[in-house]
């Protein structure tokens, strides 16, 4: 059995892991953090664990396209079956 803090490192892992596969759409965007040399996709949502459950939301003023966020919520709701995902 996985612990969260397990969980949260493969989770994290995998949003990394969907940052490589559309580097393409990242790269033809501008930065918003200024150490960035393009967009990222952490720069899009907001992922914490607070009292022994996982938490995750896409930011109100992310425009990601479907097909990115529809990998990143399966891949949330596959590591965390009790999570709560905040759409």
């Amino acid at each position: 059995m996985e612990t969260l803090a397990e969980k949260t490192r493969e989770f994290l892992i995998e949003l990394d892991n969907i940052d490589f596969q559309f580097i393409i759409f990242f790269l033809s965007r501008e930065p918003i953090e200024p150490d960035d040399i393009r967009d990222r996709l952490k720069n899009h949502y907001k992922f914490e664990v607070e009292c022994g459950k996982a938490y995750f939301a896409f930011l109100k003023n992310s425009d990601l396209p479907l097909a990115i966020r529809k990998k990143c919520i399966q891949k949330f709701v596959n590591l965390f079956e009790d999570g709560v995902f905040v759409n």
